[in-house]
């Protein structure tokens, strides 16, 4: 291999993609150990070769442009497994710090060509979904450079990068985070609209591997192995502002008019459950409450899909929280949470099973039948009622699936004739 003492003007030129070969780099201006001459050629280095600390600190310590360091990275899984030295971490984080800084936020005048720019974050997002990991420095730079960001500068880039953004003990991160992107979503176009919800959705499942990894404590971290991201999952004052704020602010959009499409809505609302759901499988991991209490619109808000699937996870989880009622294992929660996870779960009864309506808490009355626009005014809508009758003839489905409605004294014989009915035809077919 070549000597770690060479000069520091050996740069790495270029990346070259052979199809028999397999993937090399291609270094001009090379000084062999043995000798003094210059090596006029083009020496080609197949990236095989670079696959111990020492052979790739050579490489890393004669680049300069940290996209170059991501390009040879990202083209090899092996030597991303060869730079788990700390010392080496460190400098790569300091480059790329340090570059996106200059690039991006110090610059008074265009020092660098947009595309130069663009090609930048595009070197970033490719070798975070390589690694399957946010970077805490990149995430510190979205931050700063969303507060000056006009929305259209690299867009798809921007957006692209918020999906591996990584949430850390800090509070107000979080905020920084979402608080100008929501301002301008408020005033993008519609198809940019689109794009930022798709970004959401992203940043969702990005999150929930970020759960799995709370979970599966043998889970080997691929890039930066030292770094425990999910820390802030165990604080108990902070988890469940956090999850809140994600949760209120993704259903916020679910409800806005751009998502056309009722099966984007529904997709975007079963992965805020499943980040829920990956709460809870936490919870029982460390045996201690996040405290996290779901927004009442992401309760409801199933209902009113066409996703059985949706109902169900609500059930599940309520049925969850229902049995840490009994344990001392939610030794954090308030009596009034307490009542909000009966209200929620009655309020489920009544809507989905038992067919007399609903209980108007804000009243203290159960009413009878459902109610008119008027009283349903600022909680839902008639159109949103008739779509809830999609679940309802699920009823019996999710009934069998459920532990809860047993719990909650619903038994067959409390249905109506048509929904029992149901039972029976769906028991059939479940049994065959």
């Amino acid at each position: 291999m070549f000597d770690s003492g060479l000069p520091a003007m050996n740069k790495l030129l270029n990346m070259k993609h052979w199809a028999v070969n397999g993937t090399a780099v291609a270094l001009n201006g090379i000084f062999k150990a043995e000798s003094a001459n210059q090596v006029t050629s083009t020496v080609v280095v197949p990236l095989a070769q670079i696959k111990t600390p020492g052979s790739f600190a050579h490489f890393f310590h004669v680049i300069s442009l940290p996209n170059d360091i991501l390009t040879l990275l990202s083209c090899n899984l092996g030597v991303i497994k060869a730079i788990l030295d700390s010392d080496l971490e460190d400098q790569f984080v300091t480059k790329l710090k340090f570059k996106l800084t200059e690039m991006f936020l110090n610059s008074k005048e265009r020092t660098y060509k947009s595309s130069e720019c663009k090609s930048m974050l595009q070197y970033v997002y490719t070798f975070q979904n390589l690694i399957q990991q946010g970077i805490d420095c990149v995430s510190n730079f979205l931050v700063s450079y969303l507060k000056r960001w006009n929305g259209l500068d690299y867009k798809q880039e921007i957006l692209n990068l918020c999906e591996w953004f990584v949430f850390d003990s800090k509070l107000n991160l979080i905020n920084d985070f979402l608080k100008p992107l929501h301002e301008l979503l408020l005033t993008a176009e519609v198809d940019d609209k689109r794009l930022y919800i798709e970004m959401y959705g992203k940043l969702y499942v990005n999150l929930l591997m970020e759960s799995d990894k709370i979970v599966n404590k043998n889970q080997r971290r691929m890039f930066l192995s030292a770094c425990v991201k999910c820390d802030w999952m165990r604080e108990e004052h902070l988890s469940r502002d956090m999850f809140s704020a994600l949760s209120t602010f993704l259903l916020q959009q679910c409800s806005m008019t751009i998502l056309y499409s009722p099966a984007h809505r529904d997709t975007l609302l079963c992965n805020t459950l499943d980040v829920c759901l990956k709460c809870l499988t936490a919870e029982d991991y460390y045996n201690k409450p996040l405290l996290m209490m779901i927004p009442k619109c992401l309760v409801f808000l199933p209902l009113f899909s066409h996703s059985l699937r949706n109902v169900s996870l609500v059930c599940f989880i309520l049925d969850r929280y229902k049995q840490y009622q009994t344990s001392e294992r939610l030794y954090g929660l308030y009596e009034e949470e307490f009542n909000l996870i009966d209200g929620y779960t009655e309020d489920y009864i009544n809507f989905l099973w038992r067919g007399t309506g609903w209980s108007d808490r804000s009243k203290g009355e159960v009413l009878t039948n459902a109610p008119e626009e008027d009283a349903l005014r600022g909680r839902y809508s008639v159109t949103q009622l008739d779509r809830s009758l999609h679940v309802r003839s699920h009823v019996a489905i999710v009934t069998l699936a459920h532990q809860i409605m047993k719990d909650l004294g619903v038994t067959k014989a409390d249905l109506t004739d048509e929904v029992s009915t149901l039972f029976f035809t769906f028991s059939q077919h479940l049994r065959a």
